[in-house]
């Protein structure tokens, strides 16, 4: 009776105790199984409920976000347009596109054309930073096809790493060179 009062009041993780295997003892095997199921029952569509109003967040963050942003870097880059300040536009359309590049979850490998562009929009901000101390030289092999795939993402941790690393302690100024050259078959994108 004390089992029962306890799951009426919601507690389902009790077993009461089995002392005999006459029909007492039965009707508390039968009760520990119940009780056991039914908390396993409502844990798994709990769980299952939380996931699903998970996914549904996300997939609303995944939309709003990134289209909220977009347009709201496009109403401060057009302010600065109106007020002739085309350095500042430009960072934040540098800006805009790195978000793009950075928020398309769909894809994993790209084109060597789309990660040096990604590069370059990124590097325009590192350059506006350091009031043009930092340049940067790209060298594209010949034998490279800007149309082959690499991983997104692999080359401008290189040259922030560069920044960070290399130029910062020798007074933010100098010369990074990014050289591409081809070793092994190529990845298609």
């Amino acid at each position: 009776m004390k089992g029962m009062t306890k799951v009426e009041s919601g507690k389902l993780d009790i077993s009461i105790p089995v002392s005999s295997e006459d029909e007492l003892g039965q009707l508390a095997h039968g009760f520990n199984r119940m009780t056991s199921r039914l908390n396993r029952f409502i844990n798994e569509a709990y769980v299952a409920e939380i996931g699903r109003k998970q996914a549904e967040l996300n997939a609303l963050k995944g939309q709003i976000r990134p289209h909220y942003l977009y347009n709201t870097l496009e109403v401060i880059r057009m302010s600065a347009v109106a007020n002739d300040d085309m350095p500042v536009a430009d960072m934040i359309h540098a800006l805009s596109n790195q978000l793009k590049y950075v928020l398309d979850y769909g894809r994993d490998v790209v084109t060597v054309r789309e990660e040096l562009e990604h590069v370059e929009d990124y590097f325009h901000l590192i350059r506006s930073r350091f009031r043009d101390r930092i340049e940067l030289e790209t060298v594209v092999d010949p034998d490279i096809s800007l149309d082959w795939g690499l991983m997104k993402l692999s080359v401008q941790p290189l040259i922030e790493n560069a920044v960070q690393h290399g130029l910062k302690p020798r007074g933010n100024r100098g010369k990074i060179r990014l050289s591409l050259e081809r070793e092994g078959e190529p990845i298609l994108p």
